[in-house]
């Protein structure tokens, strides 16, 4: 999405298509509010203002008036619209009234031409008294597609752990914060970037999700995924301008681990029978089967994956240890791998787990 602002006082001329109705579904505040540019109160024999040339669509149009001596901060913020900006059409919106019309470029500027077939213009005509902050949100493919942004910011908004994995690089877990007026805040956890923070935005049309932000050293990074649920981002995709990019997943803070599904229960994969029981502490015990061979061990969710060693049962096995890692896939199913070596061998050096591909699947038993 692209976001353009204005900060301006506007009157209105020309052929009114009505005042603009407030859109009851937009967040409190807009996406685009910290971006804002201060028009002060024009002169009113030269009202108009030149406002931004557009990517055709639906927007909203947010206004408020400013009285105080905050640059950039309105009294109140409102959302008009949603509207739709066609391409090769010039506009001229009145904040006082909230009136859009679309009268003849001339009207507003002897020599001012009408806009391209690719773009729509839009200009203000501005109050000799009172200066307004405005910004423009879209543009959207369609109006509901616009509503479903709306709706998905109230939504997914909260606190969200991250992991990943930059290709050519180890993994990395991060803590994320989306806001619901679609900014974000962003803080590596663990990784080669430990500390590092980052603000930006993030936007969801009910069918792919976008985060963005500018890095000191690596530019702009878009973070991108068509794998969204309530609690659950996944199989994300993320490219930075001046370094490699990768893969990301994201799981809302306080949300049930995995949250593909419930792990606990019972479930099978060929001979293998596995019962997984969750624990007080959040954490999970597995007691796996095969015939007369049985191991065991905890479970506990690392952001991505669920992870444990486990323990072969002495006179039940082969004396060996373990180590596995599960992916819950959703309620009925989950994705499993592991690693053996002798109970009398060092622990194996850690092994960094980002693709769940080719691993066995188990099956919920009811």
């Amino acid at each position: 999405m692209k976001w353009t602002l204005i900060l301006v006082s506007l009157i209105l001329i020309g052929a009114a298509l009505g005042a603009m109705p407030e859109d009851d579904s937009a967040p409190a505040l807009p996406p685009c509010a910290d971006q804002g540019v201060d028009f002060e109160p024009r002169d009113p024999t030269d009202p108009y203002s030149a406002g931004p040339s557009l990517v055709p669509g639906w927007y909203d149009i947010w206004c408020g008036p400013r009285t105080s001596d905050r640059i950039g901060e309105p009294d109140r913020w409102t959302a008009y619209g949603p509207v739709e900006l066609r391409g090769g059409q010039f506009y001229v919106f009145d904040a006082a009234t909230s009136e859009l019309s679309e009268p003849d470029p001339e009207m507003v500027e002897a020599h001012l031409s009408g806009p391209s077939p690719s773009e729509a213009l839009i200009w203000f005509r501005l109050s000799p008294d009172i200066a307004y902050v405005t910004c423009l949100e879209g543009a959207y493919a369609s109006e509901e597609q616009l509503k479903a942004n709306h709706r998905s910011r109230e939504s997914l908004a909260g606190d969200w752990k991250m992991t990943g994995h930059q290709e050519g690089f180890n993994g990395w877990k991060a803590d994320l914060t989306l806001i619901a007026d679609g900014s974000l805040s962003w803080t590596e956890t663990d990784g080669a970037n430990a500390g590092a923070y980052r603000l930006g935005s993030w936007q969801y049309d009910g069918t792919l999700f976008t985060m963005e932000w500018t890095a000191p050293q690596g530019g702009q990074s878009v973070w991108q995924s068509r794998s969204v649920k309530r609690d659950r981002i996944e199989n994300g995709n993320y490219t930075v301008e001046y370094a490699t990019g990768g893969r990301w997943e994201a799981t809302r803070v306080g949300a049930l681990a995995g949250a593909g599904g419930e792990l606990a229960g019972r479930w099978s994969h060929g001979s293998v029978v596995v019962t997984i029981t969750k624990m007080e502490n959040g954490t999970y015990r597995l007691v796996g089967t095969d015939g007369g061979f049985e191991h065991s061990g905890i479970m506990e969710f690392d952001g991505m994956f669920y992870h444990g060693y486990l323990y072969d049962t002495p006179g039940r096995c082969c004396g060996n240890d373990g180590e596995a890692w599960i992916k819950v896939l959703d309620d009925n199913s989950y994705a499993a791998t592991s690693r053996w070596w002798p109970k009398s061998s060092p622990r194996p050096d850690p092994v960094e787990q980002s693709d769940y591909s080719g691993w066995e699947i188990f099956q919920r038993e009811v």
